[in-house]
């Protein structure tokens, strides 16, 4: 309804303006207001604020909903009056009980946790039959630390409460209270009493034995599993779910035998095609670091090899003859497929379906291939990408099988098939960096070994399959320093504009590079190197404190680290233990998920040690192994390290990955260059030090801001000088990085001018060589493994026996 108003204006007198216009705003809002209602905030979205009330009115334990309505609430600058609005919006008969919750979590959101209890309380009082306003009151009571408040309202709730989702999450709620107060019987009891309700329900199962696993009550995890199992038809999926959790169970309590009889039971009785199979068998797989069960392992399998025509059975036996390091047994599983796919199968596949023959012999190629065989490996994928053409996946592979073999054209010819097969897929992007980083190594190979003219048409095709802003940066700046050695830049500069290089990448022009490489000495050299400061050496002034030697002599120690009270030893198994320095007791052990450690590297930083077995980058506190995050990488990761709150990782993919070393939270990514085929004698490294990520892959050095991922310096050898020579240990100094080649020659890379640099050439056997050229003699120290760099009163060291010995400084000692 719009009112009428007439505006009166006095032609003899000339109005006011400021209060002409202050008239006119307040009229205007009479006019536009409608009747018998209070205008609603002119920023708040009333129809959104509905939608969400009607939504916590049905369930006010809905997260969603109320955190959209606090941010309706902020958006609108409301957030203080929130409280007051929504006791007039709820307050009415139609919300009832649903209203006090809501006001409840209002109030516990602006930090009145007391407020909120006693709005519950009165609501109470008023219907003490509601099972959300006790399940309320339970919840605020845990939150101000009173758990056994919260046990009895919770306890209160369930005898109030009907059956449905809404009685489990009560139930787990009590059972969470019962651990909390150290009763972990009593939470057993309600969760598995639960469960007696609906044995068969394989979602309510789920949700009863996570918590005892959690809490590691394995007698009844056990009880629980045999409760569902009991209730369900033999052979069902879900029988064998709960038959693969019983083995999981019983693996974890450390009743490995049972586990293991358990698993092969339950493979024995299924067959290969079923997808409960494969997950029997990768827990099979996993009892390769248990060395006392291999051979009845080996024995089982090639009992079930003998008996079954089925070849994922041959397939798991060579697996797991490949996993324990007996190649020889492999092979011999292997052996009646020497004569390739074809010959040994038939055309028929031995009945087998398309997609099954195919999945068959891709593993087999991929057995072939760990084995070393390429040819046959080749032979193989190729069969199963005849079976099934559009596998682009499959062809992928087969492309990085024939570009090991040498055959690089018909690597880009399978590589560029994919891209036609499938030009939007994932796949075209592995193609294509597939392509990239095929062109751009054949022509950085070319510009080492003095070929620069012969290197630019290879880095024009590698920029053609660049993927992103760094990579097409990178083919340009190595095109644009082949131009410049081979003299074809014409009268123009070879260097692209430094405007035009993407921001993300951040790269330093290429002249830089350059100067780098052939004119570094014309840098100011910083002050003399200080030899004590080449490399943090243990306290000769120390003495052996405790010595830990691992039960199993074939299970040694192989890597150790001191991060605050707490020693952490990696076995050769994978496992890790924890020691308390102070007294050298085992506090925890943590066996290995696969049992594949990366053996020799254990890094860690503020309390938290990094740990890999595959293609994941794991931290645990060292003060009790607790996993804190664990997150995936691109591949397998060639080295790691952590520093400064930073983790990061280098992957086999060429990928370095960083992520926050309290959170896990990725930080940044970027790829680089892997000079893997050429220098097999050097795995690529990656350290952190001082806010920076330094990679040395072969003989190429890259640092980069271990925040951000801001490129901050590369340094690339001379043309002229040996690309072969490449560095294998480095050592941080208070004056940058001190890095060896295989040669035997030194180079320290100053921290204030990276690019700059002292080469110190190798000694020969009857002469010694400062780091400056004068001043006391020294010799390079070999890196201690597990020795933490900075003053530490405690000292760690792997003996050659593969015990782990601590040392005390002697300045620490009382």
């Amino acid at each position: 309804m719009r009112h009428d108003v007439e505006i009166p204006y006095s032609i003899s007198k000339p109005p006011d303006l400021k209060l002409t216009l202050l008239a006119l705003t307040v009229l205007l809002a009479l006019a536009l207001a409608p009747a018998g209602s209070p205008a609603p905030p002119p920023d708040l979205d009333e129809e959104a604020v509905q939608r969400c009330l009607a939504a916590l009115r049905a369930d006010p334990f809905l997260d969603g909903p109320f955190n959209r309505l606090v941010d309706l609430y902020r958006r609108a600058g409301r957030l203080d009056d929130m409280e007051a609005d929504l006791s007039v919006r709820v307050g009415d008969r139609t919300w009832g009980q649903a209203g006090p919750p809501l006001i409840a979590r209002v109030q516990l959101r602006a930090g009145r946790p007391e407020a909120a209890r006693q709005t519950v309380l009165d609501a109470l009082s008023v219907w003490p039959e509601s099972p959300d306003l006790w399940e309320w009151r339970s919840r605020i009571d845990e939150g101000q630390g009173r758990p056994s408040d919260a046990l009895e309202a919770a306890e209160s709730a369930l005898r109030v409460a009907g059956a449905g989702s809404r009685r489990l999450r009560l139930v787990e709620r009590q059972a969470s209270l019962f651990f909390k107060l150290n009763q972990p019987k009593k939470a057993a009891e309600a969760l598995i009493g639960e469960l007696r309700q609906s044995p068969a329900d394989s979602i309510l199962f789920k949700r009863v034995i996570r918590p005892l696993q959690e809490h590691l009550c394995w007698d009844e995890a056990l009880a629980a599993v045999e409760t569902h199992r009991n209730a369900l038809p033999e052979g069902s999926p879900d029988t064998v779910q709960a038959r693969l959790v019983q083995a999981e169970i019983l693996w974890e309590s450390g009743r490995y035998a049972d586990s293991l009889e358990a698993v092969q039971s339950l493979m024995s009785s299924l067959p290969p095609d079923r997808a409960e199979w494969t997950q029997a068998l990768e827990s099979l797989l996993g009892f390769k670091s248990r060395l006392e069960f291999v051979p009845a392992i080996n024995e089982f399998l090639r009992n079930a090899v003998r008996s079954s025509p089925d070849p994922k059975w041959r397939i798991a036996l060579a697996r797991f003859g490949i996993l324990t390091g007996e190649e020889r047994a492999a092979r011999a599983a292997l052996s009646p497929w020497e004569r390739g796919p074809v010959e040994a199968w038939g055309e028929g596949g031995e009945g087998q379906a398309v997609q099954a023959r195919a999945e068959c012999a891709a593993e087999v190629a991929r057995l072939w291939a760990r084995l070393g065989e390429g040819a046959e490996a080749i032979r193989w994928l190729e069969y199963a990408s005849e079976l099934q053409p559009r596998r682009t996946d499959l062809l992928l592979e087969l492309a990085g099988l024939c570009g090991h073999a040498g055959d690089v054209e018909r690597q880009r010819a399978i590589a560029r098939n994919v891209l036609q097969v499938a030009p939007e897929s994932h796949d075209a992007v592995r193609a294509r960096r597939n392509l990239y980083s095929s062109f751009l190594g054949e022509g950085v190979e070319l510009f080492r070994t003095r070929r620069p003219q012969d290197a630019t048409a290879p880095l024009r095709q590698a920029g053609d399959f660049a993927e992103n802003d760094w990579e097409e940066a990178e083919a340009a700046l190595w095109l644009a320093l082949a131009l410049e050695q081979a003299g074809m830049h014409g009268s123009g500069s070879a260097w692209p504009d430094p405007a035009e290089i993407p921001a993300r990448a951040r790269l330093r022009p290429m002249p830089g590079l350059e100067i780098a490489a052939r004119q570094a000495r014309r840098f100011a050299r910083p002050p003399k190197l200080d030899p004590a400061s080449v490399q943090e050496q243990p306290s000769h002034d120390s003495r052996l404190v405790w010595t830990f030697e691992p039960v199993n002599p074939e299970n040694p120690v192989v890597a150790a680290l001191a991060l605050g009270d707490f020693a952490v030893g990696q076995l050769a198994s994978g496992s890790l233990v924890g020691i308390e320095l102070s007294t050298g007791l085992p506090r925890w052990t943590s066996p290995s998920p696969r049992g594949v450690p990366l053996a020799g590297r254990l890094r860690g930083a503020e309390g938290c040690v990094l740990e890999a077995d595959g293609p994941a980058l794991r931290a645990r506190m060292a003060s009790d192994g607790i996993v804190s995050w664990e997150r995936p990488l691109k591949g397998l990761p060639l080295s790691f390290d952590a520093a400064e709150d930073v983790a990061a990782a280098l992957t086999e993919e060429g990928w370095i990955e960083v992520f926050g070393l309290g959170n896990g939270k990725s930080l940044w990514q970027h790829p680089i260059k892997l000079f893997l085929e050429d220098h097999q004698d050097m795995t690529p490294e990656l350290h952190v030090r001082r806010n920076q990520v330094t990679v040395a892959s072969g003989p190429i050095l890259s640092a980069f801001d271990a925040a951000s991922g801001e490129f901050l310096w590369q340094w690339i050898p001379d043309v002229a000088g040996s690309w072969n020579d490449s560095f294998h240990s480095f050592h941080w100094t208070k004056h940058g990085i001190e890095a060896q080649r295989h040669s035997g020659d030194r180079w320290v890379f100053w921290n204030d001018h990276p690019l700059a640099f002292v080469e110190i050439p190798a000694l020969k056997s009857s002469e010694t060589r400062t780091a400056a050229g004068d001043g006391p003699s020294t010799e390079l120290a070999e890196e201690a493994e597990g020795w933490p760099a900075g003053p530490h009163p405690w000292r760690v060291k792997v003996s050659r026996e593969g015990s782990l010995h601590a040392y005390q400084d002697a300045g620490s000692m009382p």
